[in-house]
């Protein structure tokens, strides 16, 4: 009898430790149960938790050439801020100058999103072929009426709707070594018979009177049509020379044309055709060359590059009796959109941040580009003008005031017209052709734009009729 309490007590004992034992175990183990399944809950949630929506990037593409190591950084600056200012659009630059290749483009349906540097000459040309898109609606939602005058707004309409933003303010003068001047007793000349005094001097001290280079750039002639033209007959006749009511086989060209070669076989150097701009600024540098007739994209070349001599520049004068100087210019060329791009308004977005007031006083100050602002330029950018830039807008303004504003060939004549007459000068100069036969060249190519529409009409805006005060 014991015996057997001895052994219930002892089972009991034992179920009682094997009790403890197994409740020790399931406490321990439960918080690593409870543990696993907040995981699985929280696992649960995070795959149910909506995920941040990620930015759909927009590429637009826009041809670029930058002429000048400056132009290059201020083209990378500007993409930068915009695409910092707006993460959903990336701006794709691609270096091109060969307008060829973009037509071709443009008439296959493709190319980049954004068309910049159109002549505005050839805004119906571009319109008629359905290459650019309305801006209409961009000019309204941007304010450029309010940003751009309106001069020259109306400048880059085809049949009153908006298809380019306006460009730069283009003029010719004629740049000069100031020294040389200076050492011969010569001031800048006002009349012809002065500045013909002037270059028969040069010519006597074996040095080129004007410097010119055409080898890698062909259509650099047109400077040299643009300066005589306007010279010769003034703005009023080089007007009625691009409406084609002074015929181009008509005796005021003709006679405009046989100045102009002799003027040019004369004084200017020799070998311009198998030298380039480049080589030309040289002979210019090194005094083999007294005088450049040029534009403003010479300007800044100048003002940054390494002359050894103090320089200017001044108005050409007329080059007939009665004739005033003339300077001769008008509005570069303007940026619109490609009609098929699949982004129009990321594009018009970009255009309109090209377009700000910051970076027209970049151009101003770096470049001494000059836009055509309906409230002009601050006073703090106009105090940071670079001295020559400054003589260059009073140059303007001068002539301005006195109706002394000309018109440039490659702004307002129109495309088949302006190809033939600068395409042909060479061979006309080097008396590869006869007169005869480039006038009658000439006509036919006038002929063919009046055929389809691309005469230039010119928006009449009051007397200031695409001309701008700085």
């Amino acid at each position: 009898m014991k015996k057997f309490i001895a052994i219930v007590v002892i089972m009991l004992l034992l179920a009682t430790v094997m009790v403890g034992c197994t409740t020790k175990e399931e406490t321990t183990d439960a918080p690593k149960a409870t543990a696993k399944k907040v995981e699985e809950k929280t696992e649960e949630k995070k795959e149910e938790a909506p995920k941040e929506e990620e930015v759909e990037v927009v590429e637009i593409t826009i041809l670029s050439n930058p002429t000048t190591p400056e132009q290059q950084v201020h083209e990378d600056e500007l993409t930068a801020a915009f695409e910092a200012a707006n993460p959903g659009i990336k701006v794709k630059r691609i270096p091109s100058n060969d307008s060829n290749t973009l037509l071709q483009q443009l008439a296959a349906g493709v190319g980049p999103d954004m068309i910049t540097h159109v002549d505005k000459s050839k805004i119906a040309e571009y319109v008629e072929a359905g290459y650019l898109l309305n801006l209409d609606k961009y000019v309204d939602e941007y304010g450029w009426n309010e940003r751009f005058s309106e001069a020259s707004l109306k400048s880059y309409q085809h049949d009153g709707t908006q298809y380019l933003t306006p460009g730069k303010s283009i003029m010719m003068t004629v740049y000069y070594n100031k020294d040389m001047f200076a050492e011969n007793g010569w001031a800048v000349p006002t009349t012809y018979q002065e500045l013909v005094t002037i270059c028969d001097a040069l010519v006597e001290q074996d040095i080129a009177p004007f410097t010119f280079g055409v080898a890698d750039f062909k259509q650099a002639y047109d400077r040299w049509i643009t300066m005589i033209f306007n010279g010769y007959l003034g703005n009023d006749g080089m007007k009625k020379v691009i409406t084609g009511e002074y015929r181009m086989d008509g005796p005021e060209v003709r006679a405009t044309f046989e100045f102009l070669v002799d003027f040019y076989q004369k004084y200017v150097y020799e070998n311009a055709p198998s030298i380039t701009e480049d080589d030309a600024n040289t002979l210019f540098y090194q005094n083999k060359a007294a005088m450049f007739a040029t534009g403003q994209w010479q300007l800044n070349r100048f003002v940054n590059g390494d002359v050894p001599f103090e320089w200017g520049q001044f108005c050409l004068p007329g080059l007939q009796d009665g004739q005033e100087g003339i300077i001769a210019g008008g509005y570069g060329a303007g940026d619109g959109i490609n009609s098929t791009t699949e982004h129009p308004d990321e594009a018009a977005k970009y255009l309109d941040f090209m377009n700000a007031d910051e970076q027209a006083e970049w151009l101003l100050i770096n470049e001494g580009l000059i836009f055509p602002r309906t409230n002009g330029y601050s006073d703090e950018a106009m105090a940071k003008v670079n001295d020559n830039f400054k003589e260059e807008i009073e140059l303007y303004n001068l002539a301005l005031n006195e109706d002394r504003i000309g018109y440039a060939t490659w702004a307002y004549f129109s495309s088949s017209t302006q190809n033939y007459a600068w395409g042909n000068l060479e061979a006309l100069i080097l008396d590869q052709i006869t007169m005869d036969d480039y006038i009658e060249g000439l006509q036919a190519a006038y002929d063919d734009d009046v055929a389809n529409g691309r005469i230039y009409a010119f928006q009449e805006i009051g007397r200031a009729s695409c001309r701008e005060r700085v």
